[in-house]
């Protein structure tokens, strides 16, 4: 019989900001959640939001489980999500899809809502050369066609290996399309465990 792997923590997300705020940050979250208040940024509001953000966390955090659980929360509500590893994307330049997730993408293809992608492992996708990152969003901006500018993204990547000017460069460029102001980074807005853009 099959193990879940994803357990629900209603995780919260909080701005990032300098290495002493994100310290802070994360003090002040853990003292919240002992005291029964979570407090911070939650997925609902991430969606509601609607804004492609970056979530960063420490190796073995569980930030893959956490997308795909996302991914299949969305499904579920027949709102149309992916989850697509980077690494796949630089091997193949097309992710792996569920069935569902293709599906939904499909229509959305179609349609005129916007989709979420759970773009995962930024710093699985920089191991064999730091250029690979970039390669990568191509990748995916050529997988989206013309439907980029309604597509919103959620980056994963550890902390370490996240490079928040650079890389949030990066995303920019190849994942907003340039006559698409709705969709435009923000990069004053993130998290000790997010990093937001429009």
């Amino acid at each position: 019989m099959p193990v879940d792997r994803y357990v629900p923590l209603d995780r919260r997300f909080t701005e990032l900001g300098d290495e002493k705020q994100m310290e802070d940050a994360a003090v002040r979250s853990l003292l919240d959640r002992m005291d029964g208040r979570p407090s911070g940024i939650s997925w609902e509001d991430i969606y509601a939001d609607g804004r492609s953000c970056v979530v960063l966390g420490e190796a073995g955090s569980g930030k893959s489980e956490e997308m795909k659980h996302q991914r299949d929360a969305l499904q579920s509500k027949q709102r149309p999500a992916a989850y697509v590893d980077l690494v796949t994307m630089l091997q193949r330049g097309s992710p792996e899809l569920t069935s569902e997730a293709s599906r939904l993408l499909d229509r959305w293809r179609r349609g005129s809502g916007v989709a979420w992608l759970f773009l995962d492992s930024v710093d699985e996708s920089k191991l064999a050369q730091p250029k690979d990152f970039e390669r990568a969003l191509r990748s995916v901006r050529a997988w989206l066609g013309s439907e980029a500018g309604r597509a919103r993204f959620v980056l994963s990547s550890r902390v370490s290996e996240w490079r928040p000017i650079a890389d949030l460069s990066l995303a920019r460029e190849h994942l907003v399309p340039t006559a698409d102001t709705s969709a435009e980074i923000d990069a004053t807005r993130g998290a000790s465990l997010l990093q937001g853009w429009s």
